[in-house]
């Protein structure tokens, strides 16, 4: 595919994780991918996730051509710090070599101001750990 910017609307649920793979893999010139959050769903999941763990999924030491070659931005609306989302940024950060530039992080806007901080105390610990590109959060 020759998709420059990817919008992604997702929960970050284990089901979903493969098919992220997947997208990656076939949009070896993506410069941005926008992830934007959607809220749980309330339909009851199962317990199961078909053997995949998501503590450790985003961990596997893989990166995609476009991770490696043209990635510049990963944005993420509707941030709250939360593992999944932590997980996922930390992969992009980690395997994005020298090319990713910023992750930029944005708050909802109706988050309440004790997950505002923690938010901001998450969103400075990547920063730590991302020496060679910025992470800004944005406050809807």
């Amino acid at each position: 595919m020759e998709t420059k910017h990817l919008v992604l609307k997702t929960e970050l649920h284990p089901r979903e994780f493969n098919g992220i793979r997947l997208l990656l893999m076939n949009c070896p010139n993506l410069e941005t991918l926008t992830i934007d959050l959607l809220p749980p769903s309330p339909i009851a999941m199962a317990s199961s996730y078909a053997g995949i763990d998501p503590q450790t999924y985003w961990m596997q030491n893989i990166s995609y051509e476009c991770q490696r070659e043209t990635l510049k931005a990963v944005i993420m609306k509707n941030f709250i710090g939360g593992a999944k989302e932590l997980h996922i940024v930390k992969f992009f950060i980690r395997s994005g070599c020298e090319r990713l530039e910023r992750v930029e992080l944005y708050m909802p806007f109706d988050l309440d101001d004790g997950r505002k901080v923690f938010a901001h105390a998450k969103s400075e610990m990547l920063q730590r750990s991302a020496n060679h590109l910025q992470v800004v959060v944005h406050n809807s």
